[in-house]
């Protein structure tokens, strides 16, 4: 038993030891974009890092880990008003964990993209040109607030896996806090749990096309749709099949039909279990 014990100790320690030798310590903006354009792999971001030139970072590797080490973990951008960051499409697979980011993205034809526990001051967009790859976006444990941009969260073409996050939005009239956008011939599945999405009384809503939607154990706060959107305040499907349950709209108003939830083509709904406070429409009608 002693001797079965030191032997996994011993392939632990080994496994600790590879994972540091592969590992970029990331101390430095220089050190940040040198590491990068040499396509490293593991990327461990060891204090605050501030970027204040305007220029885009493109991230080209086959994949990536963009990790924090510690609560002091930062990557800032200073000039925040476009994308700062691209992730190009050879880059398959991309891990962004334990780590504060205040800046944009933009990721294209990436195939996974995983954000964990991330604090994340911004917009980003995530476009999949070629739909018939399943790829995935997973947003676990995170806390999303958007800058004061005329930009929301935007997916396009993926399967969206959010779970235990906050979305907040900005001070944006006609602004969705997250448009969710399939093709009609090949819905993509999102799935949204113990989430809250807040839209500080300016943004829009939730928006989703084109999906097998399941939204559980969730809450839709402080939205407000004016006319130019004409869309519910904060839930708004548009020709999806959807399982919403133990869901909490609160304080939120449209200009439009479905002060909280709006309907659109989307027959095979099933809704089970959820709470209305404060809710306003200037028209009754939430199912079109």
């Amino acid at each position: 038993m002693l001797f079965r014990n030191g032997i996994i100790i011993f392939f632990q320690y080994i496994s600790i030891l590879l994972i540091s030798i592969k590992c970029s310590q990331i101390n430095s903006r220089e050190e940040l974009i040198e590491y990068i354009s040499k396509k490293e792999e593991v990327l461990n971001i060891q204090n605050e890092i501030t970027i204040e030139d305007s220029s885009i970072i493109n991230i080209n590797s086959k994949k990536i880990s963009i990790l924090g080490s510690s609560k002091n973990s930062v990557i800032k951008f200073v000039n925040n008003n476009l994308t700062n960051m691209i992730f190009q499409e050879d880059c398959n697979k991309i891990e962004i964990k334990n780590i504060k980011i205040e800046g944009n993205f933009k990721f294209i034809n990436n195939k996974n993209i995983i954000f964990d526990n991330v604090l994340y001051n911004g917009y980003f967009i995530s476009k999949n040109e070629n739909p018939s790859i399943n790829s995935t976006l997973q947003i676990l444990d995170s806390e999303f607030k958007l800058s004061n941009q005329d930009n929301g969260y935007e997916i396009y073409n993926y399967n969206l896996d959010i779970n235990n996050s906050q979305f907040y939005g900005n001070d944006h009239y006609n602004l969705y806090l997250m448009k969710y956008i399939n093709q009609k011939d090949n819905f993509k599945y999102l799935t949204i749990n113990g989430t809250l999405f807040s839209g500080n009384y300016y943004n829009t809503g939730f928006y989703g096309k084109y999906s097998e939607v399941t939204i559980t154990h969730s809450k839709f706060e402080k939205f407000y749709s004016g006319r130019a959107l004409n869309s519910g305040g904060a839930l708004n499907l548009e020709s999806t099949n959807n399982i919403i349950k133990s869901i909490e709209f609160e304080d939120n108003y449209s200009e439009s039909s479905g002060g909280s939830l709006y309907l659109k083509c989307s027959p095979n709904t099933e809704i089970r279990i959820i709470s209305f406070k404060n809710t306003t429409s200037t028209e009754s009608v939430f199912f079109n």
